[in-house]
């Protein structure tokens, strides 16, 4: 799975699985007008791997794993951090 992040015209996104789009390229809403001129300053990933207890449904334990996305911008004297979770319903 792919997340790129784009700044031209704003932020933007786009999700990508084995090649093939899932999301196409979206634009990140922000008010007001907090959609452009940012300087990428870093990013970093990491990945859950746990699970939770369904005390109500079907499942007792349901898998909880993720690769989330950190990513750092920075606008005049302004940092602003976003972050993307990306899941895969279970599958490690």
């Amino acid at each position: 799975m792919t997340l790129l992040l784009g700044m031209v015209g704003g932020l933007a996104y786009k999700i990508t699985y084995e090649g093939k789009p899932i999301v196409l390229e979206s634009g990140l809403g922000f008010e007001p007008a907090f959609d452009s001129g940012f300087t990428f300053v870093g990013s970093s990933i990491s990945d859950h791997h746990g699970e939770w207890t369904n005390r109500l449904g079907e499942r007792k334990t349901v898998p909880d794993n993720y690769r989330e996305l950190n990513v750092d911008l920075k606008l005049d004297s302004r940092q602003m951090k976003s972050f993307f979770v990306l899941t895969t319903k279970g599958r490690p």
